[in-house]
């Protein structure tokens, strides 16, 4: 048997994982070895494998954007932590490919949980969830000075 890379664990693991999304009508593109997108009309959906991390995000489908306005995404878990759940640093980390799908997964509850009224293209609550990312970064900044 051959030994899992990272790459062939995440190939595997995202769509085990977002599956629901295909559910929701979403489309699912590979569109790099380490990017899928899902996609319905008016909503993106990203994951991304890092080194050692993998990252979701969520934002409107580029193609509902206004000629040069650039694509906006925000991580999944700023809408988390809007909605009461925990800070917890590292949640996307994982430190081999086994862990990779226990880490998908995790991020896909987030998702599910926390995003729904976004995953239906209403974007409300993307300025509350902007200015939570701009203090935290901000408080984590001034501790780092």
């Amino acid at each position: 048997m051959e030994k899992q890379t990272f790459e062939s664990a995440f190939a595997e693991a995202v769509p085990e994982s977002f599956g629901f999304l295909l559910e929701r009508g979403f489309q699912m593109h590979k569109e790099q070895e380490f990017l899928f997108h899902f996609d319905s009309p008016r909503v993106r959906v990203g994951v991304d494998l890092e080194p050692r991390s993998v990252g979701l995000w969520i934002g409107p489908h580029p193609s509902t954007l206004k000629p040069a306005t650039p694509a906006h995404a925000l991580s999944v878990t700023w809408f988390a932590e809007l909605h009461g759940a925990p800070h917890e640093r590292g949640l996307g980390t994982f430190r081999s490919p086994d862990e990779i799908r226990g880490t998908l997964q995790k991020l896909a509850d987030l998702l599910r949980q926390h995003c729904s009224s976004i995953l239906e293209g209403d974007f409300r609550e993307f300025p509350a969830a902007e200015a939570l990312a701009a203090k935290v970064l901000q408080q984590e900044n001034s501790w780092m000075k």
